[in-house]
């Protein structure tokens, strides 16, 4: 009973005794040390605020390249979709990534920067050196804390719903913050760069790796053929003119052949039904009603023009394209002179080496100007392709200085100009064909 009198009469000490009269005269004899205090808190407050430099902020702004087509989706953009979004944000990932910010650390040497490492240089940066190496701290120790305060002073967001993308970056001195944007924006395009190039080197070697093996089934589909040959007793006849017995013979050939009810081929150069006699056979397996089918070739004058660098037509030089055989049937028609004289057109002659004068002189009988480029093309799309070029007054000269051998395409017309600047097959260095595909 005692002992709780004696925590009542405590409790109400507390209470009683507590006179706010006295602690006004308390805190005004001690109002000196109080204001004191307050002054010398303010002093160091106020301090503190404006040693704190300010901070700038530099941007720059990087326009990302478009796709492939160059198209916009403008359903997507008036959606407020971002054009290919996932691809710009991919890329905003790979700025702020800590392989990148790294190459942008060690090009600005950063790691001697006493800003980002807080080091004063002297004997203290003597010392970090030495700890360094006797504890083993590597490289990426040591930039690794100056990446990460690299990115924390770093902003990099895209601008819209475009292409565009904005690197920000913010730091006391101004000079520093535009060196510090333009350093990240710059290393992010050499980056992109030399990504770029890796692909294209990449695609390179898996080109020339197919190539390889394309030369391989080429040079295996050759042997063959030429075996198919040897054992079927097939003679190419390629450039050889055939006469109206020796085309009878063939087509004698032919229908007994498959009237027998063998499976006859019947191999060509060029195209069947380009001065082929294609036709001429078929009416004969057609009037013994033997079924045939046809398979198309790449005729001559496509296969020459297209390895001599020479487009038969070119929307400012040629709007049409003549095919002449150099040799007409017997006696028959002359074809039309006047026709393949105009301008704007492109006349090719097959096997017109052997006619070369008599073509040359009808065309300029009939109009076409002596200056008119002419071409010609000799073992086209071979390794012993040859092309000479010059105009008609000149190509007769030109062609007998060369000594062209026959078989050989004649080509006259503006686009023969072109040759000097489109060729690309080059014959001269021995180039093998299947390299140049």
């Amino acid at each position: 009973m005692t002992q709780s009198q004696h925590s009542s009469s405590v409790l109400s000490f507390g209470f009683e005794k507590f006179d706010p009269y006295a602690m006004m005269m308390f805190l005004r004899r001690r109002l000196g040390i109080i204001l004191g205090v307050a002054a010398i808190i303010f002093v160091i407050a106020s301090g503190t605020f404006f040693m704190i430099p300010p901070l700038y902020k530099a941007s720059s702004v990087i326009l990302i390249e478009l796709n492939s087509t160059g198209e916009i989706d403008r359903e997507a953009a008036a959606a407020g979709v971002g054009i290919d979004s996932g691809f710009v944000d991919s890329q905003i990932e790979v700025m702020k990534s800590q392989a990148l910010v790294g190459r942008v650390v060690k090009k600005l040497n950063l790691d001697k920067d006493s800003e980002f490492t807080h080091q004063k240089g002297g004997i203290l940066s003597f010392v970090s050196f030495l700890s360094h190496k006797l504890h083993g701290v590597t490289e990426a120790d040591v930039t690794s804390p100056i990446v990460a305060k690299f990115i924390e002073f770093l902003s990099i967001e895209r601008r819209g719903i475009g292409y565009a993308i904005s690197v920000e970056f913010t730091w006391p001195d101004p000079k520093k913050a535009a060196e510090y944007a333009n350093a990240l924006a710059d290393t992010y395009l050499e980056n992109q760069s030399e990504t770029r190039f890796e692909q294209m080197k990449r695609a390179a070697t898996w080109l020339n790796n197919r190539l390889a093996v394309v030369a391989v089934n080429v040079r295996d589909a050759e042997k063959a053929v030429e075996q198919f040959k040897a054992q079927h007793n097939l003679q190419d006849v390629s450039g050889v003119t055939v006469n109206d017995q020796q085309l009878s013979e063939i087509n004698a050939l032919l229908v007994e052949h498959a009237g027998e009810g063998r499976t006859v081929v019947r191999l060509k150069g060029g195209d069947p039904f380009v001065f082929g006699r294609g036709g001429e056979e078929l009416q004969a397996l057609a009037q013994a009603r033997i079924n045939f089918s046809v398979v198309p070739g790449i005729t001559a004058a496509l296969g020459a023009a297209a390895y001599s660098g020479i487009p038969l037509t070119h929307r400012e030089f040629a709007h049409s394209v003549t095919f002449v055989t150099g040799h007409a049937q017997g006696q028959g028609p002359e074809p039309d002179w006047r026709a393949l004289a105009m301008p704007g057109t492109t006349a090719v002659f097959y096997m017109g080496l052997a006619r070369l004068d008599h073509i040359v002189a009808k065309l300029l009988e009939h109009g076409a100007p002596a200056t008119r480029p002419a071409g010609i093309i000799a073992q086209a799309t071979t390794a012993k392709q040859r092309v000479i070029t010059a105009t008609l007054a000149t190509i007769q000269g030109a062609s007998s200085e060369a000594k062209l051998e026959s078989p050989a395409l004649l080509v006259v017309g503006d686009v023969v100009a072109l040759h000097s600047t489109l060729a690309w097959f080059d014959t001269a260095a021995g180039v093998d064909l299947s390299q140049s595909a």
